[in-house]
Parts: structure tokens; C-alpha cells; sequence
């Protein structure tokens, strides 16, 4: 009789060298044919794990549906829900930032008069300017062309904005079909395509289970807890905007709702400068208005919805998700916001099973 050889028994040979490289160069084509897609992919997947129970619901209610009439009315739910508010919201924002465009001329001469020391430069930020000029080396010229660069490229930002989504909105719908798309998809065959991927990792079963629900819970937690607070965040900031007389309100929100997701700092890189112009313009109802409602209504949100949102499906200390963030923006970009979390959320997994696997491996042997 024959016994089949082990894993761990078989001998490398040549075939297996070669069934290895052609392997590894059709998934090096494959990525490179996907990568222009990857960020509406993985959009796909992330929404297609938090908005799985709707799909789940169509199974429940119309048992005598087929899986694809159930996976399309999901689909449909989700356009109807997420990504149309998405269009309209940037539609409103492309007009207010194109109607913004006088008011930033003002508000850049407001600005270029303070690099000057003009009229509309006050006596402290003068003296500032001249105690960094005297003490520290910086020259008063120094501080104006930074000044005047920032301010350059702030209000160039803003009123291009509207043009370079208009110009893009080809790259925008194509990258809409193919979430949509995608999305039936994973809807339809997620859990097919789940239990295959499974079957390639070469862990326990129990291991990999345990994989899967923290991925599931990191994703549906972070991006749960970071869309709900950057919305409520912008919406509240977008009050106080509308309360003080802030032109192009819901401009300043979405910029408010996405500086959100920056940790740390956050929403201070739209409310501050804002506070900012308009104590130079002596504005000063405007400006300790727009301080205090950024300080203590939309700053403090954060501290906690966020968590609340979240709901401890990530299971990620405050310190982890910081660096995870932080780090993941700097190496992914706004792709980070995800992937760093869900790295940084799979360590303790790992390491347990590094614990019991090799320091302690009784632990995982069945008592006799």
C-alpha cells in the first residue's frame, strides 16, 4: 500500500520551483492588471463587510428570491443610501466653491496685507514676527513669504477644487461601476470566496476563524466609528460655520468631516485658520465664536463618539489606533486609515498563537 507523504515530508524538486515562479509571476500580472482598481476594490470590500447584514435581510425577507435578485436589491440599497448623498453632497460643493472665489480674494488680500504689516496686522502678531526676528534669526520677510505661500496654496486648493472634480468626473464614475459592480459580487459569492481564500492559508481552522471575525469587527468598527464621526463632526462644525457667517458653509463642513480623520489634529486644520483670518480681519465675535464652538463642541465629539461608534469591535487601545493611523496615512495614504488598523488589530492574534504554538505549547494540546 501507498501513504500519501505529508506537507512537511515533500522534497522540493524542479517541478515545484518552477509551479512556485509561475505562480508567483501570474499573481505579480494579475496585481498589476487590478492596481488601477485597487482603491475602488478595496472600497468594494470594506463596504460590502459593513453593509453584508443588508443582504443578509433581503435573504431573510424574500426567502423565495434567487442569491443575485437578493445581492441586487443590496446593491441598490447601498446606492441609494451612501453613494447618491455622496454625488449631491459633491455637486453642492462644487457650486459653493466656485460661487467662494470672491470672497477668497478678499480674504487672500486680508492676508497678503498681514505679510506686509499692513493696517490689518495686529500689534502682537507684529511683535511676534519681530521677538522670532531678534531672538530666534528668523527673518520678518521669511515669515511673510511662508505666510503668503500657505495662504497661496490654501485658497488655490479651495477654488480649484470644483474644476478638478468636474474635470475627474469620468475617473469618478468609472470608479463608481466598478464598486457597484464588485459589489454584487461580493454580496452574492463573499462567503464562496472566503472559505476558498481560507483553504490556501496554512493555519488551524480555529486560527483562522479567529482571523476572519477580528478582520470582520476591525473593519466594520473603524470604518463605522471614523464615517459617523467625521459626518457628525462636519455637520456640527458646518452649524457653527452657518452661525458665525461663514461663507461656502458646506465647503468648510466636508473640508471639517475629512481633516477629522487626520488623527490628532483633525478639525483644527479648518477651524483655527478660520479663527485666525478673522481676528486679523478684527472680527473678534467671528473669530472666539469659531475658537470655542471648534474647541469644545466639534473637538470634543471625537473623544467620545468615536468610541462609542466603534462599539470595542476593534479591540484597539487608543495609543495602538494613534500609530496605527498615523503610520498607516504616511506608508497608504487615506487607503492607511483601514489598513493600518486591521494590521495593527491582527498582532495580539498572531502573537497568541506564536505563545501557544511555541512557548507554551501544552496550553494547546487537549487534557487527557
Amino acid at each position: 500500500m501507498t501513504s500519501s507523504a505529508s506537507p512537511s515530508s515533500i522534497k522540493a524538486s524542479l517541478p515545484d520551483y518552477f509551479l512556485l515562479a509561475l505562480l508567483l509571476f501570474i499573481l505579480a500580472t494579475i496585481t498589476q492588471l487590478l492596481l488601477p482598481f485597487s482603491g475602488a476594490l478595496l472600497l468594494s470590500a470594506v463596504v460590502g463587510i459593513v453593509f453584508y447584514p443588508f443582504y443578509q435581510g433581503m435573504s431573510r425577507h424574500f426567502p423565495k428570491r434567487s442569491p443575485s435578485a437578493h445581492a441586487f436589491m443590496a446593491d441598490v440599497l447601498v446606492l441609494l443610501f451612501f453613494i447618491v448623498p455622496l454625488v449631491l453632497l459633491v455637486w453642492v460643493i462644487v457650486n459653493e466653491a466656485q460661487a467662494l472665489s470672491p470672497t477668497l480674494k478678499q480674504w487672500k488680500t486680508t492676508l497678503l496685507n498681514f505679510r506686509d504689516g499692513g493696517a490689518d496686522a495686529l500689534a502682537p502678531l507684529r511683535s511676534a514676527r519681530q521677538w522670532l526676528s531678534t531672538n530666534v534669526g528668523i527673518e520678518p520677510d521669511q515669515v511673510s513669504d511662508k505666510i503668503g505661500n500657505a495662504a497661496d496654496n490654501l485658497i488655490n486648493f479651495i477654488s480649484l477644487s470644483g474644476a478638478a472634480i468636474a474635470k475627474n468626473s469620468v475617473g469618478v464614475v468609472l470608479d463608481l461601476f466598478v464598486i457597484v459592480f464588485t459589489l454584487f459580487f461580493i454580496f452574492r459569492d463573499g462567503v464562496k470566496m472566503v472559505t476558498a481564500f481560507k483553504r490556501y492559508i496554512p493555519l488551524r481552522a480555529e486560527l483562522k476563524d479567529e482571523l476572519e471575525d477580528r478582520v470582520r469587527g476591525t473593519i466594520s468598527g473603524v470604518m463605522r466609528g471614523m464615517f459617523l464621526t467625521s459626518l457628525v463632526q462636519g455637520l456640527t462644525a458646518a452649524i457653527g460655520y452657518f452661525i458665525a457667517g461663514v461663507p461656502a458653509v458646506a465647503v468648510f463642513g466636508f473640508l471639517t468631516a475629512l481633516a477629522s480623520l487626520i488623527p490628532s489634529i483633525g478639525t483644527t486644520l479648518v477651524w483655527l485658520p478660520l479663527s485666525i483670518f478673522y481676528l486679523l480681519k478684527h472680527a473678534y465675535f467671528k473669530s472666539f465664536f469659531l475658537l470655542a464652538w471648534g474647541l469644545l463642541v466639534v473637538g470634543l465629539l471625537d473623544n467620545f463618539l468615536r468610541p462609542y461608534f466603534m462599539s470595542g469591535k476593534s479591540e484597539l487601545p487608543f495609543l495602538a489606533l494613534f500609530f496605527a493611523l498615523l503610520g498607516g496615512i504616511q506608508i497608504w495614504g487615506f487607503k492607511g486609515i483601514l489598513i493600518g488598523p486591521l494590521v495593527m488589530s491582527i498582532l495580539p492574534i498572531l502573537l497568541e498563537a506564536y505563545r501557544r504554538r511555541y512557548l507554551s505549547p501544552t496550553e494547546s494540546q487537549p487534557a487527557k
